[in-house]
């Protein structure tokens, strides 16, 4: 638990606890003793260092518990950085006895496996695209895309690729810089399924 608000890079904040600011620090402790004192809830004590003025112990509710086997989250899930957030950080690596923690680097967001799709008519008279979606691990990563085993182009930093098949079923396959690919099927239609 945080004794204080941070940033998301860690830098501490100035006054109290918003229902937005992040509670949890990134790091990871371990309970080393706890305190029973009547009438009193049971106090933890973790092995983290302690700062000037830092708090000691701390309550059940002060902390969270990470299970051993706990996997970083998907690459879906951590968006690369926009230009919104310049100060972004990206994720360390994987520590060398982290068992178990997925090795895929990357994951399509949009659209997902099995999806049928439908393209409009676009108000110009000319046929739209659907634009394809990847999260990938490591930012700044060129990702090749194909469509149907044939190259269609690049992309860096932000994953997204618009493309107008056909109507009828498609392959599209991302390969990244190192090798890694990914492929997932869909469907155009030609008309909407009522």
């Amino acid at each position: 638990a945080l004794d204080e608000p941070r940033y998301y890079n860690e830098a501490k904040l100035s006054g109290k606890f918003r229902s937005t600011d992040q509670r949890w620090g990134q790091d990871i402790f371990r309970i080393t003793s706890y305190i029973f004192d009547p009438h009193e809830p049971v106090m933890y004590k973790t092995n983290k260092p302690l700062k000037k003025d830092e708090r000691v112990s701390y309550t059940s509710k002060q902390l969270q518990v990470v299970p051993e086997n706990e996997e970083d989250p998907s690459p879906s899930v951590i968006r690369t950085p926009n230009a919104k957030n310049p100060n972004y950080q990206t994720l360390p690596p994987f520590r060398s006895d982290c068992a178990g923690t997925s090795t895929h680097s990357m994951e399509f967001v949009y659209p997902r496996e099995e999806t049928m799709l439908y393209i409009p008519i676009e108000m110009d008279g000319r046929a739209g695209k659907v634009i394809f979606e990847i999260a990938h691990r490591k930012p700044g990563t060129i990702v090749y895309w194909h469509l149907d085993n044939q190259y269609m182009g690049s992309t860096t930093d932000i994953h997204q690729f618009a493309m107008n098949p056909d109507p009828g079923s498609h392959t599209v396959t991302c390969v990244d810089e190192f090798g890694e690919t990914i492929a997932m099927k869909f469907e155009i239609v030609s008309e909407k399924k009522k």
